[in-house]
């Protein structure tokens, strides 16, 4: 720092430094100069990409790869921080949903969702009928529509379901599937 009638060089602690002086008059003067020092924070954010998506937007990052990635910036305190982000890759949600099952027959009997990922977490399961009553809806992705509607076997035919559904590990980021389903008897 070299201001105002002081040079200091070495400025470790935040402190109040004063400096007696004389005015060309000849008057004593005395300045006290209350120097905050901060310190550059260094942050590092551990995050990550899906395969099938490979985009990210965050903390002020926009990247279509994964890697480490470093940014200098100044904070509402006019302090310099450095923020480092290591990207990750993991791999997508894998769902499936069959297009057709047959409430009455021995096998393939609900309509489920399937997924090896023990990460899927369901928002909201919804299938509807023709005429865009909502027939089913859950939140639950062990549970399977039975093709009954309140309490009786819905008519067979085309519905349609929509899924939306998120990562557990990153909940803020929500997918959506839809898709027809035929109802055999």
């Amino acid at each position: 720092y070299d201001k105002n009638g002081f040079s200091i060089n070495d400025a470790r602690l935040s402190q109040t430094y004063t400096n007696n002086s004389q005015t060309i008059e000849g008057c004593d003067s005395v300045t006290n100069l209350h120097l905050n020092v901060f310190q550059i924070n260094n942050v590092v954010i551990n995050d990550f990409i899906y395969e099938d998506d490979m985009h990210y937007n965050g903390y002020g990052f926009d990247l279509d790869s994964a890697g480490t990635f470093v940014r200098n910036d100044i904070d509402s305190n006019g302090c310099t921080y450095s923020l480092t982000l290591n990207l990750t890759k993991k791999e997508s949600l894998h769902i499936y949903l069959p297009s057709a099952f047959t409430p009455l027959g021995n096998n393939n009997h609900e309509f489920c969702i399937y997924s090896d990922q023990e990460s899927l977490r369901v928002k909201d399961f919804n299938i509807f009928n023709r005429w865009g009553e909502k027939v089913y809806e859950s939140n639950d992705i062990s549970k399977c529509w039975d093709g009954k509607y309140k309490g009786s076997l819905c008519k067979e035919g085309t519905y349609v379901y929509r899924l939306l559904y998120y990562d557990k590990d990153n909940p803020e980021k929500m997918f959506e599937k839809t898709g027809v389903i035929s109802l055999v008897h």
